[in-house]
């Protein structure tokens, strides 16, 4: 049960941060000084790794479970999708 339990806190963990790191880039585009393409390809990169760290790390370590860390990741994809939705149409924006 524990494997699980962390799987999926591994998983959540790791698609809140990485739904706030492509939060950060869609705000610092306008905001960036540098070229807005290195800018963008940079957290890509690091946004992936961050994805990639974790799928491994569940599948190397007997103690967190894999498919526990891909529903966590898939369940705030949903919560999110979900929330977009819905201050869509409503006409407002939530954070």
């Amino acid at each position: 049960m524990l494997p699980v339990v962390l799987g999926a806190i591994l998983g959540v963990a790791v698609a809140w941060f990485n739904f706030r790191l492509l939060l950060r880039t869609v705000e610092g585009v306008s905001k960036t000084t540098k070229s807005t393409e290195t800018y963008v390809l940079s957290r890509n990169l690091l946004r992936s790794t961050l994805y990639a760290v974790a799928i491994i790390a569940s599948v190397m370590l007997e103690q967190i479970n894999a498919l526990a860390t891909g529903a966590g990741i898939v369940a705030v994809a949903i919560i999110y999708f979900i929330k977009y939705t819905r201050s869509k149409s409503n006409g407002k924006k939530d954070d």
